[in-house]
């Protein structure tokens, strides 16, 4: 919420809570954050998002398991942010992905993984919290005014 009071993020509370699912299935859960099942990769406006002030918009899933009230253990994440309009030669989006376990990515190293504009670029990338993931999303990704090189 505090996004939407500085003025970050130009959707209404209404809107996050409408469009903020939690799926809990007794061990685990998925948080779906204005994402359906499936990930928008048409990258479609048609799709749920939130948008920011800068018309950037994004969405996100994270999973997990809890074994208890005081433990949870992340098992997956995926949060993608996409660009209204980018200097040439720049990336129209950003994803952040950390695979399930057991998928095909696990097997190279690359199960922790970030998509730099193209489905089918990865690059290895640390584990982060699902919440530094979305401050990355509304504060910290952001195009220069001025790129140094042209």
């Amino acid at each position: 919420m505090r996004a939407v009071n500085n003025g970050k993020l130009v959707d209404s509370i209404g809107h996050i809570k409408r469009n903020l699912r939690l799926i809990d299935r007794h061990d685990t859960f998925t948080i779906y954050g204005a994402r359906l099942e499936q990930a928008n990769f048409n990258r479609s406006r048609d799709q749920p998002h939130f948008t920011r002030e800068d018309d950037a918009w994004f969405d996100f899933l994270i999973a997990g398991r809890g074994s208890s009230r005081k433990t949870t253990e992340l098992i997956a994440y995926s949060c993608e942010l996409r660009f209204p309009e980018t200097p040439p030669g720049l990336p129209r989006f950003v994803r952040h992905d950390l695979n399930l376990p057991g998928h095909a990515n696990e097997t190279p190293g690359l199960r922790c993984h970030v998509h730099p504009g193209h489905d089918d670029l990865q690059v290895a990338a640390p584990f982060l919290h699902p919440l530094d993931i979305l401050d990355l999303c509304l504060y910290g990704l952001t195009w220069p005014e001025k790129l140094r090189a042209a």
